[in-house]
């Protein structure tokens, strides 16, 4: 802080070391300005398997308190709730060694030659007694079935169905397009309440079990209401911890969300996605991915490439939301439209981003998911470039180059092997953007994205064909996901993974109730 001193505003005479003390305790206090700083990290154990290299952690003043961040400490209160008493564990070890012990080992500090010893007694029976009843021959046999989780199954996804009393007689109403649990008049509705499955019986929204390395299809008939595979119960498409990163993003599922056909689930192997977690770090982090976020698409070099800086963050609210962009580190993402092959246009058809629809001698590419009406539109579309958006084009008019389509404002191509890297944004005295090449990844190394609501937190990587990919989420390893409706959360339930060598083992914690007597039979 800056520090103040009141002693200097007292007569010479009165400016003894005794009045120094008292002021610098209490005055000196209250006049201070107080130095606040704004810190953003992590404290805590350091060896967890969620942490990462480029984790930030808050560093302590010395090691022990470095180390010991976050423990348990023993704190003594009164009877009014005062807090009279805290030490942690840094303190006992410091007063031991005020006291002359030796602290360098702390195993050998805290070990013992003795330990507590009570016997074949429990004492919660001889204190809560009445809490227990005596079985002489103790609980029933409990009888478990081993058996192989099938690895290859189609299974029909039964919706609630819904019934309306009229009358004080029960009619059965078709599963419609509106919401199920929503009568279709003022009569009261009913409905039961959850999923069912044709390989679970009659159970309301089972735990399903599914092996690793098998296929399974949900078959589904439940017009408007998607039927979800995800990582979370939550009806809603992203993580509750991280925003940019989607539940529904599971490793082998198909048509995920579909509502009339059939959502395909190829589990993977706990190790199928190994390759992500393991990837080698580069060096340097990125600030941003071209991403519109205001029209929900990416961008292109030459979108970006001498624009003007303020129509260009008018136009596109900033780079993915971001709006201060001098200075920041860019990459551009290829488009979801290479290696496709255009298809003619048609009515009543889902088009997803990305997909190219040729029309009239011309070839488009669809910007955002789209449904077509009667009467063809480009209004979710634009002109298909065929990827050549890799040039510096000009600001201005170029006077060396006549004023055509082939080479006005054209300027020169970017390296093939810098549209593979970042580029340092900086916008010059006029308000232009202006683009430098400053690093590339290595083959199958990836960079986390710093900045950004789309891409923010995620990680992209140079993938072996020579392409800039978002490394996916990873689910591969997860043992449990959830089966969710899009609309309604009362109908979810757990997809528990298993592998199939070891499925044979049962965890009698978990689904058994405990038994003197366990009964085994095969």
């Amino acid at each position: 802080m800056a520090y103040r001193k009141s002693l200097d505003f007292l007569p010479s005479i009165f400016q003894t070391k005794t009045n120094e003390k008292i002021l610098r305790s209490t005055v000196d206090q209250l006049i201070s300005e107080p130095e606040i700083r704004q810190l953003s990290g992590y404290v805590g154990r350091k060896f967890n398997p969620a942490r990462t290299k480029s984790d930030n952690y808050i560093n302590e003043d010395y090691i022990d308190r470095q180390n010991y961040q976050l423990e348990p400490s023993t704190i003594y209160t009164n009877d009014a709730g005062d807090i009279k008493f805290v030490s942690g564990y840094v303190d006992l070890v410091n007063r031991i060694n005020n006291l002359g012990g030796n602290t360098s080992d702390p195993s050998r500090l805290f070990s013992a030659d003795q330990y507590s010893y009570a016997g074949f007694f429990d004492f919660d029976k001889f204190t809560n007694y009445s809490s227990y009843y005596w079985l002489p021959n103790g609980p029933d046999d409990v009888s478990v079935f081993a058996n192989e989780v099938p690895t290859d199954q189609d299974i029909d996804v039964v919706a609630p169905e819904k019934y309306t009393v009229t009358d004080g007689v029960m009619d059965n109403d078709a599963f419609g397009n509106k919401a199920f649990d929503v009568a279709d008049s003022t009569t009261k509705s009913l409905r039961a309440s959850g999923y069912t499955f044709s390989t679970a019986g009659s159970s309301i929204n089972p735990t399903l079990r599914v092996a690793r390395g098998g296929t399974y299809r949900f078959n589904v008939d439940q017009a408007g209401h998607g039927f979800y595979i995800q990582t979370d119960q939550l009806v809603q498409d992203s993580t509750d911890w991280q925003k940019t990163i989607s539940s529904r993003e599971v490793m082998g599922v198909e048509n995920n969300g579909e509502d009339v056909g059939t959502v395909t689930f190829s589990v993977p192997l706990s190790d199928a996605q190994d390759f992500f977690i393991n990837m080698t770090q580069a060096t340097t982090d990125v600030s941003l991915v071209a991403h519109s976020y205001k029209k929900r698409r990416l961008m292109t070099y030459s979108e970006v490439q001498n624009a003007n800086a303020k129509i260009f963050i008018d136009t596109h609210a900033g780079i993915d939301g971001q709006r201060n962009i001098d200075g920041k580190k860019i990459l551009f993402l290829p488009s979801k439209s290479i290696g496709q092959t255009p298809q003619p246009w048609q009515q009543d058809t889902n088009y997803k981003e990305g997909n190219l629809v040729t029309y009239s001698n011309s070839t488009y590419k669809v910007l955002t998911d789209f449904s077509s009406g009667k009467i063809f539109s480009s209004s979710n579309m634009i002109a298909y470039d065929n990827e050549d958006h890799w040039y510096n084009s000009a600001p201005y008019d170029d006077t060396d180059n006549g004023f055509d389509s082939s080479n006005f404002d054209r300027g020169t191509d970017v390296e093939a092997e810098q549209r593979l890297g970042w580029f340092q944004i900086d916008v010059n005295s006029e308000g232009i953007i202006k683009l430098s090449p400053i690093g590339t990844f290595n083959q199958n190394t990836k960079a986390p994205i710093g900045e950004g609501i789309s891409y923010g937190n995620r990680e992209i990587y140079r993938s072996v064909n020579k392409l800039l990919e978002v490394v996916p989420p990873i689910t591969a390893s997860l043992d449990y996901l959830y089966y969710v409706d899009s609309i309604d959360p009362t109908l979810t339930g757990i997809i528990e993974l298993v592998d199939q060598a070891r499925d044979l083992r049962i965890d009698v914690a978990t689904y058994l109730v405990k038994s003197s007597t366990l009964v085994q039979t095969a």
